[in-house]
Order: structure tokens, then C-alpha cells, then sequence
């Protein structure tokens, strides 16, 4: 079984998905993670503290982040400030061009990692306007999906790669292979990762978990969290509530069967969890959501 986070996250075939998210919603607003996708977080309030491999930055309002593929990162507000972020996800692979080999071998340098974007664009990077205005009329378009939407995402995201390779030497760096330790590190989260992936539904206890990295359970703790930000009882509990939340939206099986399905024992303790997570109650939930995509 693929680790979720290395898989496509949307469901519409676009190549294309965006978040809107918040701290006084969800404190912790990026959950440690990575997949195939590049991603963009547009600093649309407050600051955002933003750790991708082992190296932290501290994001001011119009500041927009790049999150490379395959790139573990996770992201918090900075106190005391609020902080409301626009996250997009922008899939390399969808967007190859069928019968356009110039296109296609800008593109393919991304996919194959000859090139990275640059980490941090800043208001008063070159074509930021420009930038922004695409990214936000994504955000647009994935919130309302009027009839012809699937075309204009795809419209959208060549303007937006059009964009960075216009100012190539800004936007688009050579690969720079991090350290020989920190990507060690990094293959050992996955590796823990994956595992809570394929067993999220069952009991995971912290021992497990450091058995797999043959380490005692107070420094695989430590190890945990200096690279997620979040202790491993906190991760696995907002992933079950993540995979809670998908089942609701999608589905119609009953509120107890999703707490069974996502690792709980207890429904009363399952919804007070999800209420803290979310705000409300799973039926509530599952009642935005479907109203949403109808």
C-alpha cells in the first residue's frame, strides 16, 4: 500500500487542489507530510512558521512558500498572531502536455528534480502580482467549479509554470542534494509515516513505532518530534481525525462505523476528539461537506 501523503490528493482529476485554512480552526494548520505534488502556501494573514526538511522559516503576511516534491514538511502559526493560509497543490504529472515536447522538457526538468523552485517568494519578487493573481484565481475556480472548470485548472497552471520559467534564474534553481545525514533522517519518518499509513486503524503504541528504527522509546520520541513538530500519540491521533473526516464527507456509513474504521474504541471519546479538531460534531461535519460539493 502507497503512504497516502505520495499519493494524488484530489479526487477530481484536476491537477489542481487547494485549501483554505486557519488557526483559530485548526492550531496546527500543516500536519508533517509530503507527496508528489509541488505546493504553494500564500501567507494570506498573520505568520507562519514552516519547517521543510530540517530547515525553519518564519512567513510574513504576502509572503508565499514552495514545498519541492517529496519534501516533508509541516507548518504552524506563530504566536500570538492569527494566522489564514491558501494552500495550493499544483501535480507536475497531470500537466504534461500531450503533443508539446517544449513544454514537456521544461516540465519534465521539474518532475525530475534537475530544477527546484526557489522556497520563498516574497511581494516584491519579480511578477509577484502576476503570480498571486494566478493562484488565487485557482482558489476561485476549485471553490466554485462552474461548467468548463477542468479546462480553465489546466489553463491556470500553464500560466503559472509560464510565469516562473520567465524569470528562470529567479524562480528555478539546480538541485541541491541535501546532507547524507538529514536525508537518513528523513527516510526514517517516511518509513514511520508509512507504517502509521497502513496500521491508522488499529492500535499503535510509541514502542512499535521505534522498534522500526531500532530505538529506545525516549529518543525515537525526541527524533518524532524534531522533525514533525508534534509528538507521536498528537500526529496519529489528527491523522485518524483526517481520514475521519474524509469518510464522512464521502460516504454515508454511520458515524460509528467511522470511528471504528479510523483506530478508535470509543465513540464518545471519537466525537469529542473530532469536535476539537474541526469545531463541530462528525454529523455536522458530514453535513457541511455534502452540502458543499452539491
Amino acid at each position: 500500500m502507497e503512504p497516502v501523503y505520495e499519493q494524488i490528493h484530489n479526487n477530481l482529476g484536476l491537477p489542481i487542489t487547494v485549501y483554505h485554512i486557519n488557526s483559530w480552526e485548526l492550531p496546527t494548520l500543516i500536519y508533517c507530510n509530503w507527496h508528489k505534488e509541488l505546493e504553494f502556501i500564500y501567507v494570506y494573514q498573520g505568520r507562519l512558521s514552516l519547517t521543510v526538511a530540517d530547515k525553519k522559516a518564519s512567513l510574513k503576511e504576502g509572503d508565499i512558500a514552495v514545498v519541492n516534491m517529496d519534501e516533508i514538511h509541516y507548518g504552524e502559526a506563530i504566536a500570538p498572531f492569527n494566522c489564514e493560509i491558501f494552500v495550493f497543490l499544483v501535480s507536475i504529472e497531470q500537466s504534461l502536455p500531450a503533443n508539446n515536447a517544449g513544454a514537456c522538457r521544461s516540465l519534465q526538468q521539474l518532475l525530475n528534480e534537475e530544477l527546484r523552485l526557489t522556497p520563498l517568494i516574497a511581494p516584491q519578487a519579480p511578477r509577484y502580482a502576476e503570480l498571486l493573481s494566478c493562484l488565487m484565481g485557482m482558489y476561485t475556480l476549485y471553490k466554485e467549479r462552474e461548467e468548463g472548470f477542468e479546462l480553465q485548472a489546466l489553463s491556470l497552471v500553464y500560466e503559472l509554470f509560464s510565469i516562473l520559467f520567465s524569470v528562470k534564474n529567479f524562480y528555478l534553481v539546480a538541485d541541491t542534494p541535501i546532507s547524507t545525514q538529514t536525508q537518513e533522517k528523513i527516510n526514517r519518518l517516511k518509513k514511520v509515516l508509512s507504517y502509521i499509513d497502513q496500521n491508522y486503524g488499529q492500535k499503535i503504541y510509541t514502542k512499535e513505532l521505534a522498534d522500526l528504527l531500532y530505538m529506545g522509546e525516549d529518543n525515537f520520541y525526541k527524533f518524532f518530534l524534531s522533525l514533525t513538530g508534534v509528538s507521536p500519540s498528537k500526529y496519529i491521533l489528527s491523522y485518524r481525525m483526517k481520514k475521519a473526516a474524509k469518510l464522512l464527507a464521502a460516504t454515508d456509513l454511520p458515524v460509528t462505523e467511522v470511528c471504528y474504521r479510523v483506530g478508535f474504541n470509543t465513540v464518545s471519546y471519537f466525537i469529542k476528539m473530532f469536535r476539537e479538531q474541526f469545531g463541530c460534531t462528525p454529523k455536522k461535519y458530514r453535513s457541511i461537506q455534502q452540502n458543499t460539493e452539491t
